[in-house]
């Protein structure tokens, strides 16, 4: 018989009396304790979607939360978390440290000064305007000129936060977009705007 527990978010089942797979938890955390590669991709395969599911609800980011369950195997892999039996079965202990590393990401996003607009991260006055904001400070020309060498998408997503003040969120709202797409179109577009930027003598 297995047993289900409750947990802070809900109903976690530990075991099965029907369906008993092979090998069992136990043997693979055993042999993943000897390094056996093999053990952590079986491990991977039989839970991480559990894990997903777990995060995902959490962050309301799939990739954020596909970023997190591999964060967990791999820590597992490398020693630096580890399951104790006497603790309880091994989804149990996935539970708590996908709920936990979802809620630390949650709390890291919330002090996340990428998740501020870019202007003020850069300590640079924003305005809606972007002549405005030329007049104001000189370098906001070049960062106008830098951003007309940008793709469509990066420029709209920059200028967004850039003249607007948008967060990634407001941005990904704004643009039907995933965040994880507003975030990495943001650092390519950063990335690139430094790298123009730097060889006008203009820095950010």
């Amino acid at each position: 018989m297995g047993y289900v527990f409750m947990s802070g978010t809900g109903l976690v089942s530990c075991g099965s009396g029907t369906r008993l797979e092979s090998p069992s938890d136990a043997e693979l955390l055993r042999s993943l304790g000897a390094r056996e590669p093999a053990a952590l991709e079986r491990l991977y395969d039989r839970h991480a979607r559990y894990a997903l599911g777990i995060a995902s609800r959490i962050l309301g980011d799939r990739e954020e939360a596909e970023a997190l369950v591999q964060d967990v195997f791999g820590r597992l892999w490398k020693g630096q978390v580890r399951y104790d039996p006497r603790r309880g079965c091994f989804t149990t202990w996935l539970f708590a440290v996908s709920r936990d590393g979802a809620l630390d990401r949650l709390r890291q996003r919330a002090r996340r000064p990428e998740d501020h607009p870019i202007g003020a991260v850069y300590h640079l006055p924003v305005f809606a305007d972007p002549d405005v904001a030329a007049a104001v400070d000189p370098r906001r020309r070049a960062v106008d000129t830098a951003l007309a060498q940008l793709p469509d998408p990066e420029r709209r997503a920059i200028q967004l936060s850039f003249y607007q003040g948008m967060t990634h969120s407001e941005i990904a709202r704004t643009m039907g977009e995933p965040r994880g797409t507003v975030k990495r179109r943001i650092a390519r577009a950063v990335a690139e705007l430094r790298t123009t930027l730097a060889s006008s003598g203009v820095t950010v």
